[in-house]
């Protein structure tokens, strides 16, 4: 394989210009055809042919339109820009996710609502609620949560002696119990269970 030698800065600098004058313009195109060594000592000095063309004082090949139109074609969908937000849109696009089946909730819901909500309805909860929907229900599980099975499964744990304060009681309990009877104490009084007694209490630590 041929090898070239490589050119000082100078050397270079005076090269190009020479190259210019001789064929209008410095290229990589130019160089590669007329003058290799050149080409072969500009990474050398230069990071890049522009920064090159700038130090040498030297043009670049003239700008030629391309010939066939490039970019999406006259009403394709890729390079719209997306809609804005607003507070009505927000609202709009929760009743129809809210007809579709959704349950409203962060985790099924797609970033861009969640902002919007956020930025144009003080949240995801005030947005569900200038839309008219009520709070999504708790999430399904293998067995459905009713008003029949929160009540058995409080008798369930009352007999069993087993605590029925909302911070030991199983979450999907206590949620579908708000959700059914609007509170915790409502549904462990539906129960016959009386709040009061099985709240937790703090104990009172003293310097000893």
């Amino acid at each position: 394989m041929e090898s070239y030698p490589r050119l000082i800065k100078s050397a270079l600098i005076e090269r190009l210009r020479a190259h210019e004058r001789a064929h209008g313009w410095v290229s990589n195109a130019t160089l590669h055809e007329h003058d290799p060594v050149a080409q072969r000592s500009i990474p050398l000095h230069f990071p890049s042919m522009s920064a090159t063309r700038v130090a040498a004082g030297v043009a670049g090949p003239p700008y030629e339109k391309p010939k066939n139109k490039t970019g999406p074609k006259p009403g394709s969908p890729i390079g719209r820009r997306p809609p804005t937000w607003t507070r009505q849109r927000v609202i709009e696009e929760l009743r129809r996710l809210h007809r579709a089946g959704s349950r409203l909730v962060p985790a099924e819901l797609d970033t861009a609502l969640l902002h919007a909500a956020a930025s144009y309805a003080g949240g995801l909860r005030a947005a569900r609620r200038l839309a008219g929907i009520s709070a999504a229900p708790p999430e399904r599980s293998k067995k459905w949560w009713n008003e029949a099975r929160v009540l058995a499964e409080i008798k369930k744990r009352k007999c069993a002696g087993q605590p029925l304060a909302t911070t030991r009681t199983p979450t999907k309990l206590v949620t579908a119990g708000r959700w059914h009877f609007g509170s915790w104490a409502k549904a462990l009084a539906a129960a016959g269970v009386d709040a009061a007694t099985v709240r937790v209490s703090r104990r009172i630590y003293t310097n000893a």
